[in-house]
Order: structure tokens, then C-alpha cells, then sequence
């Protein structure tokens, strides 16, 4: 603060996972008065607390990245997220109330994902006035469970770790192909990020007509490999590709 600095980021996954020690940070800037914004990665449980919501808010938040994962009960329910979607759409409601902007984080792509996921999780972004949004598709990463069941399932294609970053798809999902899955991420990262949303908008579709024009080996090979799972007869969801 003395250097100057009145804009921060706290680095942490989950900045109210220790609720008291949050607490005690939050009452202690503002003790000092200090006249910063910030912005921190949390839970969606953090709305759950009147006392450190009022002192986020008290606090000039400017943004929390809320790792949603998923808007209906079934992925809520395969994601382990002990949450019910009541629960999350009243959290959002209180955030709102205190003008706390949302960046929500979601994964698209779990067992129980369907096309229909895709138009929840956007209606739910819009109706809920999210500032900005994360699609990330599933990655089954090695040593977690999600690996270890597709792994045993046969259904992982992809063993370029280059590829596990949340934006390629790298294993058979169950109700997409492989191509549609990453076709409908990328509609629905557009579809949210539209021109009529302005700077973010222009942006957000510039980065994604980079990405697509740096993967385009990558999506010639998905496209390839989801026709030969059609010419198997392999039963993956498939809608035509």
C-alpha cells in the first residue's frame, strides 16, 4: 500500500476457506482505511455468511471468482459439491445485493452433461447478471478419480498433456461426441461473450478465433476420430458431426 499499489489479487483457490482468518483481514484493512478494490477466487458458500459477506462488500471487493462447476443437480451431485441449485441461484442473489460482481467458473462435460446442459448453464449466466464467465471442459487429469474411471472405461483418446488444459476435449464424453463437446464450448463461450456486450465481447471472440486458428491440426484430428467412432458404431452420445 505504501508503494502505491491500490489494485490486488488474492492468489488463493479459496480465499474464505479459513472464514476467520478472512474475517480478521477484512476488519483489519478496513481499521487502516485503506482505499484499495480486489478481487480473489472463493466458494459460492461465502455468500452463505452475512458477517464476511458485508465485510467483503465493506471492503470494495471489486470481483469473486466463484467456481460453480456445473448449474444442475445431477453434475452438482457428480462434482461432489454438496450444494443444492436452490442454494447456489440464493447466493448468487445475495452477491448481487451486495454488488459484488461474479466471474463464474464452470465445467462442461461430466456423464450427466447434455446439449441441454450447455443452454442452462448459459441461461444461467445471463439471468443471473454474471460479469464474466469460464467454460472449461473436463479434463481428467492423472491420479484423480475421473481419470482412473474413464482410463478403466477405455475412453480417453488423448494423451498429449498439452491438450489437459480446459479447452480440449481428450476423452469420449457420454452424451457428445468429442467434436460436438468442443464445438458446443466453444458456441457457448461466443454465445455469452456477444458483440452486444461490448469490449469483453470483441475480445473474448478474438482470443477465440486465435485459439481456433492455433488448433486447427487439433480439431482436422477430434473431427477424424469422431467419424471413425461413428463408422464403429461406437455409442457415445453421438449426434452427427
Amino acid at each position: 500500500y505504501k508503494q502505491g499499489y491500490r489494485n490486488l489479487f488474492f492468489g488463493d483457490d479459496n480465499f474464505a476457506a479459513n472464514r476467520d482468518w478472512t474475517k480478521a483481514l477484512l476488519t483489519e484493512m478496513l481499521r487502516r482505511k485503506l482505499k484499495i478494490s480486489w478481487v480473489a477466487e472463493s466458494r459460492i458458500e461465502v455468500a452463505k455468511d452475512p458477517e464476511l459477506l458485508d465485510l467483503i462488500s465493506a471492503t470494495n471487493c471489486r470481483e469473486l471468482f466463484i467456481g460453480f462447476e456445473a448449474v444442475t443437480q445431477d453434475s452438482l451431485d457428480k462434482y461432489n459439491k454438496h450444494l443444492k441449485v436452490e442454494e447456489v441461484v440464493e447466493s448468487v442473489r445475495r452477491l448481487n445485493e451486495h454488488k459484488i460482481s461474479i466471474a463464474g467458473m464452470f465445467i462442461i462435460g461430466a456423464d450427466s452433461d447434455n446439449a441441454r446442459t450447455i443452454k442452462e448453464t448459459l441461461r444461467f449466466c445471463k439471468s443471473n447478471r454474471l460479469r464474466y464467465a469460464q467454460f472449461s471442459i473436463l479434463a481428467p487429469f492423472p491420479g484423480t478419480r475421473v481419470a482412473r474411471d474413464l482410463t478403466s472405461q477405455g475412453r480417453i483418446f488423448d494423451h498429449d498433456f498439452r491438450h489437459y488444459d480446459g479447452a480440449h476435449v481428450v476423452f469420449r464424453p457420454a452424451n457428445f461426441s468429442p467434436l460436438n463437446l468442443q464445438r458446443d464450448v466453444l458456441k457457448l463461450w461466443r454465445n455469452f461473450y456477444s458483440l452486444a456486450s461490448g469490449i469483453k465481447g470483441v475480445a473474448a471472440r478474438y482470443f477465440l478465433s486465435k485459439w481456433e486458428k492455433a488448433n486447427k491440426n487439433y480439431l482436422a484430428q477430434l473431427r477424424s476420430y469422431t467419424a471413425s467412432l461413428g463408422r464403429r458404431g461406437v455409442d457415445a452420445g453421438l449426434r452427427a458431426p
